[in-house]
């Protein structure tokens, strides 16, 4: 797992970006609780993934993976809603600090083969998750302008599972050659 790490981590950073353009561009356009569901549920599973990545890294040492955890949990939580004011932000950090500290756990209980699986779900549902910035308009909007549009989160939908699948295998076939090169390097070194 903790050649996936990298990969995780980077990933969560980009949906919080992503996050944080987004409550900015569409202020405008959402509500109070709006906002705060967003943030809550952007920080919840945020918190979720990373602490699950991390927690399966740190196994034996839940302390410093919880901490680890909601450092990254409360940060991607507070990006993804500062736009959106100060009670999302602080909705965005408590759902992040306790996305954290459940997914570090997560991570110490469960294999290294059951938390790739486990991450790589999280991952889709935390950039599911920016849909719902398209979703959930203020209450003077209709929340769908037709049914074609419907259309697009289904594509994005399948677009992210497929970069994130094949981000997975990306890392895991970069860590196998590095392995393979290292054990190469090591035959070559003891031959001589």
């Amino acid at each position: 797992m903790s050649y996936m790490l990298p990969f995780v981590l980077s990933s969560l950073c980009i949906a919080a970006v992503a996050a944080a353009f987004l409550s900015r561009k569409l202020k405008s356009r959402l509500g109070h609780s709006e906002g705060m569901a967003i943030a809550m549920l952007f920080g919840m599973l945020s918190g979720l993934a990373a602490g699950t990545a991390i927690g399966t890294v740190f196994q034996g040492d839940l302390y410093i993976a919880t901490l680890y955890a909601m450092l990254f949990g409360t940060s991607a939580g507070v990006a993804s809603a500062f736009p959106l004011g100060t009670s999302a932000s602080v909705e965005g950090f408590g759902a992040g600090l306790m996305g954290g500290m459940m997914g570090a756990m997560l991570g110490e209980m469960v294999t290294s083969f059951q938390s790739i699986k486990l991450v790589n779900i999280l991952l889709v549902l935390v950039f599911s998750s920016l849909l719902l910035f398209g979703v959930l308009p203020a209450r003077n909007e209709s929340s769908l302008p037709s049914k074609r549009w419907l259309l697009k989160p289904l594509t994005v939908f399948l677009l992210i599972c497929g970069l994130l699948v094949g981000g997975s295998q990306w890392a895991k076939f970069s860590a196998h050659k590095i392995k393979d090169n290292y054990q190469m390097d090591k035959r070559n070194e003891h031959n001589h």
